[in-house]
């Protein structure tokens, strides 16, 4: 064998030795991640792995601050053993929700538990990048994490976010993020990775963590609000579509107005989001005119008329729960899911439920269950941050976080 061969030879024997390496220390940090408390000798009979490779591990995740040792343990043969588990201020993820009115936030430790919030209201035109960035460091400051621990932020933002070059497109409720490479600018004033996402997709993914759709391989999130989309997990696995657009239901072709224009609204959402419900409302107050409600009512004040049994605001309702079922009729064809869960804004109102449930069943055979979110404009908060902590433990080990002994 030549110099160089065996140089070669070398080289893929220690690159093969660092992925065993890698890919052990995350067998191991997945393991205390569950938010259980073990031993050493428990990880070792659950990964599998030999006693001398998880104590060297462990020691490598005790000197970067992501277990900490919890007390003792009396075993079976009256010995005592060291008991660890996630060392919560090993690590951080800051979630951000930009709202047509309001930016959410939240930052969570390594273990998922929130432990600070703040909401701040949509600024004007031209200062959304702005107050994002800094409601981010403001969120990052609170988080209670050691200081150098890994961190990241996930956003999620309206519109289609292109998995090649991060442009935003579609945005019609935050129009100048039109165009722009969102996580691209919020990484360079926060120094922060910037993980951007539909808000939609995060909201789905929340669902599936904490909601409703929790232990579900196939169900879709249909979220109405000031605009109009959809979520699916089919398999287990969020489904994006090529360029990022899977979802976009509000450009269905189910409503009066032409579609297919682009940075237009759609066809659907231009019926059935919140300025359609408003602009319905106005278009049938003659035909009511011993309705409460007055020339330009508010999508709450409708909502809260037809609890009220208002004749006005339950032909709203009832006209919007028909659009929605048409939705849901075409979803039901494609992707056959298990459930469809109404949420957002507009669309957790339990209100639309029944009617929406009636019009499915008059207008075709295929039948799904169909519940309203309970966690409303939290979902795509809760799933952000899920999304932020898995990458968050894949990077700890991908990126060389971990010490190595």
């Amino acid at each position: 064998m030549t110099q160089h061969a065996w140089e070669e030879f070398s080289n893929r024997r220690v690159d093969r030795h660092e992925l065993v390496r890698r890919h052990n220390q995350e067998l191991v940090l997945s393991t205390f991640l569950t938010g259980g408390e073990y031993t050493r000798v428990q990880v070792a009979d659950m990964t599998s792995l030999s006693k001398p490779t998880v104590n060297a591990i462990v020691e490598d995740l005790l000197h970067s601050g992501l277990v900490e040792k919890v007390g003792s343990r009396v075993g079976v043969a009256g010995r005592s053993a060291a008991v660890y588990r996630p060392d919560p201020r090993g690590g951080s993820v800051v979630a951000i929700d930009i709202g047509a009115r309001k930016i959410r936030g939240a930052v969570a430790n390594l273990v998922g538990e929130i432990v600070f919030e703040r909401t701040v209201d949509t600024p004007r035109r031209g200062r959304l990048v702005d107050e994002a960035s800094s409601l981010i460091a403001d969120l990052a400051s609170n988080s209670g994490a050691y200081p150098n621990s890994p961190s990241l932020a996930v956003v999620g933002s309206p519109g289609v976010v292109d998995p090649m070059t991060g442009l935003l497109s579609h945005a019609l409720n935050t129009p100048e993020l039109i165009g722009l490479p969102l996580g691209q600018r919020l990484q360079e004033r926060t120094g922060m990775p910037v993980l951007v996402e539909n808000d939609v997709n995060l909201a789905t993914v929340g669902e599936y963590h904490h909601g409703r759709a929790q232990g579900l391989e196939n169900f879709a999130f249909l979220w109405v609000g000031n605009g109009l989309g959809l979520g699916a997990v089919v398999g287990g696995e969020l489904l994006r579509g090529s360029r990022g657009a899977a979802g976009e239901i509000g450009f269905l072709a189910l409503g009066d107005k032409a579609a297919g224009e682009p940075n237009k609204r759609g066809a659907l959402e231009a019926k059935a989001g919140a300025a359609g419900i408003q602009a319905s409302a106005r278009r049938m107050r003659a035909a009511f005119p011993a309705t409460a409600l007055g020339q330009r009512p508010s999508v709450e004040q409708i909502f809260a008329a037809a609890e009220q049994r208002d004749p006005l605001g339950l032909a709203v309702i009832d006209q919007e729960a028909r659009l929605l079922a048409r939705a849901a009729i075409a979803v039901c064809a494609i992707l056959d899911p298990a459930l469809v869960v109404l949420g957002g804004g507009v669309g957790a109102n339990e209100l639309l439920l029944d009617p929406v449930q009636r019009h499915m069943r008059s207008l075709s055979p295929l039948q799904v269950n169909i519940c309203a979110s309970h966690l409303r404009e939290r979902a795509a908060l809760l799933g952000a941050i899920s999304v932020g902590l898995a990458d968050l433990h894949r990077r700890v080990v991908s990126d060389g976080i971990l010490a190595t002994g």
